[in-house]
């Protein structure tokens, strides 16, 4: 009861939909459609995150126009369950330029194919980010870096990330789904189960979709929902979240993202099965290794965002003095938390963040083994609601 569960709800409604279309909403998302405008034309297949624009109040979000005329529903089921290039040419593109391809990897050009699965559909938020901390905003470029940057004022409006625009402005096309306060599922072909328990379920989704589909493509749409959460996760300079201790077990999304590419089977019932496999592999592994992952993964992610810290800090001394502050609070806290890490080395500091107890161990193992064989038997469990 004091876990998260979003990822329960979710698969609920994947049982009473198999074989239909779905589209999931938020419980704290208004029925409405907003654009950004003017909105280029064209799309975009590259490999970045939304752009994001910050505002003062609550419905007071210029640049964006609202379509009352627009039903959310409808509006993602327009290119869900469709191949790509049907896809493409209701979003208005009937021929694939290379301007569309600008900042596209080579992997993912190679992997699009004209018949390519859009099983997926995502849009943008407006209002609550959905996000508990602020530091992906050192992630932002370009225009929406620029608009952030401009004043003490507009800094202050993103570190307090309460009240945000996050989308696109034109139909982006990617290899794999992740969060959206709407998300449209094609489940008239097997899709694989949310994770039930913990954060993280959209984008363990999204992996589990790509290792069953490799040719997967997820559109995102150029329009954001209002997403009004009744939580308060609005931060300020001096409570910032960079920090390098990610809790038990953030690791294993990316633990299994590294191993199911070399396990996958032919069949469509054989990659369940590897999925399900992996997860079974999880839960069997010591202590020991466990705890193991846990630093290493702990480690790595406090090394990030240094790395991104001090790359940022160099740009940052032209930039506002709360934008220098928010970066050098960053630095320190980032780096108080590698130190300490050091010092700890493998002692049992029973009072140290980050610090694994062998009845949490025992918590997870059981949650993957459960969730390993509901994988192996889900493409049979839906079947049967059809």
């Amino acid at each position: 009861k004091d876990e998260w569960t979003g990822g329960l709800a979710r698969n609920y409604a994947l049982l009473l939909s198999a074989g239909k279309r779905l589209v999931m909403l938020d419980d704290d998302v208004l029925f409405q459609v907003y654009e950004p405008y003017p909105r280029p034309k064209g799309i975009n297949f590259r490999d970045e995150i939304r752009e994001a624009e910050f505002f003062d109040g609550v419905g007071d979000w210029p640049g964006l126009k609202l379509r009352s005329e627009l039903d959310p529903v409808k509006a993602h089921l327009y290119c869900l369950g469709l191949p790509l290039r049907q896809a493409m040419g209701r979003l208005g593109v009937n021929a694939l330029l290379p301007e569309h391809l600008a900042g596209c990897t080579v992997a993912e050009a190679r992997r699009l194919k004209a018949d390519s699965p859009v099983p997926v559909t995502q849009c943008g938020s407006l209002g609550d980010p959905g996000i508990g901390n602020n530091t992906w905003l050192i992630e932002l470029t370009g225009e929406s870096r620029d608009k952030m940057l401009a004043s003490d004022e507009s800094v202050a409006r993103a570190i307090a990330n309460d009240n945000a625009w996050i989308g696109r402005k034109q139909p982006h096309i990617a290899s794999r789904s992740n969060m959206s306060a709407i998300t449209g599922v094609d489940h008239r072909q097997p899709v694989p189960p949310y994770c039930p328990i913990g954060r993280g379920e959209d984008r363990l989704f999204g992996i589990m979709l790509a290792a069953l589909y490799p040719d997967v493509s997820v559109v995102d749409y150029p329009w954001a929902a209002p997403h009004l959460s009744t939580t308060d996760r609005s931060r300020d300079a001096a409570n910032t979240s960079f920090t390098g201790m990610k809790p038990f077990p953030a690791f294993y999304v990316d633990w299994l993202d590294g191993r199911l590419g070399s396990w996958l089977r032919e069949s469509l019932a054989g990659r369940f099965d590897s999925i399900a496999g992996v997860m079974i592999d999880l839960s069997e592994l010591t202590s020991d290794e466990l705890v193991e992952l846990h630093r290493d993964y702990q480690s790595h992610m406090a090394c990030k965002d240094l790395a991104e810290l001090q790359s940022t800090s160099v740009s940052a001394k032209s930039s506002p003095e709360a934008w220098q502050a928010f970066i050098t609070n960053g630095l320190k806290r980032v780096n108080e938390e590698l130190k300490h890490q050091w010092m700890k080395g493998g002692s049992e500091d029973e009072s140290a963040q980050g610090t694994v107890t062998e009845q949490e161990m025992q918590v997870w193992r059981a949650r993957w083994r459960a969730f390993g064989q509901a994988c192996s038997a889900w493409m049979e469990v839906c079947g049967r609601q059809q």
